[in-house]
């Protein structure tokens, strides 16, 4: 019964936009399925269309930010996130000084000029706040005045820098180039992420992580609110990329992998760092000591390595051929990456084999194949 209250949430929203005069009878059961809803899928499309509406019926648009507003609070990630792509920077900076949370500066600096600030010690009685750019001094206020042009003069003059970016990252703006919304806002990245990427690489001597991994967002959702990222999904956005993107292809996907995993979608959204390449030494082994493997170099470097799942290594490899037109875990040589998925047959799930046929999703009980790593941010 959720999808239809979730398919009702849009329409209405929809109503609202073709039909503004109809809007205040529409909009207080969206406001109270925001609110109120017990599925958490409802209150994201609820709040979604109470977004869309603003423009449409800017008599409601207090109504509206109040709603939204309240979202923000929300206990599931998505509906804040949606709460918060919908608010105007004024609702945002209204909300964050009269109640400083500093979970709401990315989202507000995501609007200005992908500066990341963080908050130290907020005190809410006073309101003392230092915020710490990327580049330039801190600034202190007290009990700001001129919120609004005194916060985006600030930013816009000492904390102005283009956007961080690596050889081989694909994140919210690289999906929605080439396959349209991401919907939901993606986890900021470590504060120290360039730190990282430019560290040692800890498996191939002599290069840098930079060089030898990639930054890749996995998102929840893609293009529509419910309809979560699987493999399935995956295999049908990837072969119609927009923006002069290449469009790969499975050549082959098990039908025990459809039986067990097909359908999984990530839980939330997040970055993956993964290795281009199967760990050195990890091939012509059997996937429990590979898995020991993978467990050393964990414990040795204290940096979280782990196997992927099949999904995030099928995302990793197809999206960076969509970009780059470059097939990694190719057939020259043949490379697959056991996972730590296993497909109703029992075997471990394989993901790699990438040739001018595509990429082979399915169970390999050979022991030639080797493993790659991931971290999880």
């Amino acid at each position: 019964m959720c999808y239809v209250r979730q398919a009702a949430a849009s329409a209405l929203g929809q109503v609202v936009v073709a039909a503004p005069r109809e809007a205040p009878a529409i909009l207080e059961p969206l406001g109270k399925a925001a609110k109120e809803d017990d599925d958490e899928d409802v209150r994201l499309a609820a709040v979604q269309s109470l977004g869309d509406a603003m423009k449409a019926v800017p008599g409601e648009y207090r109504a509206i930010v109040d709603t939204l507003n309240q979202a923000v609070q929300d206990t599931h990630y998505d509906v804040r996130a949606a709460a918060l792509e919908k608010l105007s920077l004024q609702a945002l900076l209204e909300q964050y000084w009269a109640s400083p949370d500093a979970s709401l500066i990315p989202n507000i600096t995501a609007r200005l000029c992908h500066a990341p600030l963080v908050i130290k010690s907020p005190v809410r009685a006073s309101q003392p706040v230092l915020l710490y750019a990327t580049a330039g001094n801190p600034k202190r206020w007290d009990q700001p005045s001129g919120v609004v042009e005194g916060f985006v003069r600030h930013i816009k003059t000492e904390a102005r820098q283009p956007e961080q970016r690596f050889p081989y990252q694909f994140g919210k703006r690289d999906w929605e180039h080439y396959f349209g919304h991401v919907s939901t806002f993606p986890p900021a990245l470590p504060a120290d992420i360039a730190e990282i990427m430019n560290s040692p690489c800890p498996f191939w001597a002599g290069n840098k992580v930079r060089d030898t991994h990639l930054l890749v967002l996995i998102p929840k959702y893609v293009k529509r609110r419910w309809k979560a990222l699987t493999l399935d999904y995956l295999g049908k956005l990837i072969q119609s990329p927009q923006g002069g993107g290449h469009g790969p292809q499975y050549r082959y996907h098990a039908d025990s992998v459809c039986e067990a995993i097909e359908s999984q979608g990530p839980g939330g959204s997040y970055w993956v760092l993964m290795t281009r390449d199967v760990l050195p030494g990890s091939r012509w082994h059997c996937y429990e000591d590979q898995r020991k493997l993978v467990a050393y170099h964990a414990a040795r470097t204290g940096l979280g390595y782990q196997l992927p799942s099949a999904l995030e290594a099928s995302v990793v490899m197809l999206l960076h051929y969509v970009m780059s037109g470059a097939r990694l875990y190719s057939d020259n040589p043949w490379t697959y990456t056991r996972c730590r998925d296993n497909s109703t047959a029992g075997y471990p799930v394989a993901v790699g084999g990438f040739s001018s046929e595509g990429l082979y999703v399915g169970p390999l009980p050979r022991l030639v194949f080797g493993v790659a790593v991931l971290r999880k941010f």
